[in-house]
């Protein structure tokens, strides 16, 4: 699956889903070209040059799974709506897993972050969603 193929699913599975925080904020899709980003993998450092992610912001990877357990994992007060949404959430981590390589999550900032989920396509670019989330 090429990457503009990828980011049409992303669109598609992302549509209308929030992941939840201390708030709640929506999922965009992208597609970084890796000749733009300037380099053949994601790491802290690329990401801050990538992205101009100031020297006074923190950039925290955190791991691909501990990022979903909270949207995928299921609680004995979960109402209908609830299920649907965690299992749109386990269907989205394995478009991800299935079509990129190298998945990786970065946080962004102190309190409210910016988070990259971010792998490589098949063809060699970087695709995943950005969004955003509030830890205090």
């Amino acid at each position: 699956m090429t990457g503009e193929e990828l980011l049409k699913l992303l669109h598609s599975d992302t549509s209308g889903l929030m992941y939840m925080s201390e708030a709640e904020f929506p999922l965009s899709p992208f597609l970084w070209e890796q000749q733009q980003v300037g380099a053949p993998s994601i790491t802290p450092e690329v990401l801050r040059e990538w992205r101009k992610i100031p020297d006074s912001e923190t950039v925290q990877e955190v791991p691909f799974a501990d990022f979903f357990a909270p949207a995928v994992t299921e609680q004995e007060w979960f109402e209908p709506e609830d299920h649907r949404l965690a299992e749109r959430f386990r269907q989205l981590m394995q478009v991800l897993q299935t079509h990129l390589t190298d998945l990786k999550v970065f946080k962004v900032g102190r309190v409210r972050k910016v988070v990259y989920v971010v792998g490589r396509t098949t063809d060699g670019h970087f695709a995943g969603f950005s969004t955003l989330v509030v830890e205090t």
